[in-house]
């Protein structure tokens, strides 16, 4: 692997703007055939959540570790890709799985979400107007 771009690698995550185009297009790993840009990392560097991105930010060997494991894991990727690993039919079988599952949450979560003016004024007065109506706004006396 190539040590010396892990650390430009970092200073992209680590969100300082002086990084041209050309840097984050920069090989970070090449083994064999195989090369493994700083825009192929970058991305997945981003989808951490805020807290873990801070962590990293923080820790500079643990950004080092994280981005090697990433790595490893985009090599393993295309290697697995180049011989078409994608078309066996157990794959083939497990992402169709993924997809649908994937595609059943969403649609659950966007019926399950309420419109973002429920509920309106008027529902929310016509409520309290009828548990005045009915006192039932009234807290019981305690003893």
């Amino acid at each position: 692997m190539n040590k010396k771009f892990i650390p430009l690698l970092a200073l992209a995550f680590l969100g300082l703007q002086g990084l041209s185009t050309a840097a984050e297009s920069v090989i970070i790993a090449k083994v064999g055939d195989t090369e493994v840009k700083a825009d192929d990392i970058k991305p997945l560097l981003e989808k951490l959540s805020p807290r873990d991105q801070l962590a990293l930010s923080k820790d500079p060997a643990a950004l080092n570790e994280y981005v090697r494991t990433l790595i490893v894991q985009q090599l393993l990727f295309k290697e697995a890709l180049s011989k078409k690993w994608e078309q066996q039919p157990q794959i083939v079988a497990q992402l169709e799985r993924l997809r649908q599952q994937a595609i059943t949450q969403s649609y659950l979560q966007e019926l399950a979400t309420p419109p973002q003016d429920y509920p309106s004024s008027a529902d929310i007065q016509a409520a309290y107007d009828l548990l005045k109506k009915n006192n039932a706004l009234q807290v019981p006396k305690q003893y």
